[in-house]
């Protein structure tokens, strides 16, 4: 495909996810050599344990969960993988920045403790800022587009969506 239309799709998926309700900007981030499946499956269950202790009863009932975008990273120089996750707080019902952050660490050390051998080595937490509608953020995580190496569908099957209880990454999640 030729350089313009994956342009046209990068520009497309920065405009979807610089939403106005953006409120947190979190990043995860894997020991080395642990594989894209297990990267996954701790991405989902971290997603899981945060809906279940910010949402309780509301999530169960299927009401309310995280919302948002989460980008895959591949890291090279450590053969894993990292995630950006941009939560979206449409209703105003996240926690305040230091609760969330007491939360995601508390959720972290439970899956460091629990002698698995994969687990989530780290994790930062951000305030989401777009200052004066540069998209800075958004047009960092659609970097793959840039590199002539990574193929249209490799780029977009490296973002996804918050659903109720996982990430669903690809180019079937977008299309309607």
């Amino acid at each position: 495909m030729n350089s313009l239309y994956k342009e046209s799709l990068k520009a497309g998926y920065i405009s979807w996810m610089a939403s106005p309700n953006n409120r947190y900007h979190l990043t995860i981030s894997f020991p080395r050599d642990t594989f894209h499946n297990e990267t996954r499956r701790l991405l989902n269950k971290l997603i899981t344990h945060l809906n279940r202790r910010i949402f309780k009863g509301r999530y169960k009932n299927g009401l309310s969960y995280l919302q948002g975008f989460a980008v895959r990273e591949i890291t090279y120089s450590l053969y894993t993988d990292h995630y950006h996750i941009i939560l979206v707080d449409e209703e105003m019902n996240l926690p305040n920045y230091a609760r969330f952050k007491e939360l995601i660490e508390k959720e972290i050390n439970r899956f460091r403790s629990s002698g698995e051998r994969n687990f989530i080595k780290s994790f930062k937490l951000q305030d989401y800022y777009n200052s004066e509608g540069d998209d800075f953020l958004e047009t960092y995580l659609t970097k793959q587009f840039r590199y002539s190496s990574i193929s249209i569908e490799q780029a977009s099957d490296s973002i996804g969506v918050l659903s109720v209880d996982r990430v669903e990454f690809g180019r079937g999640t977008f299309i309607h």
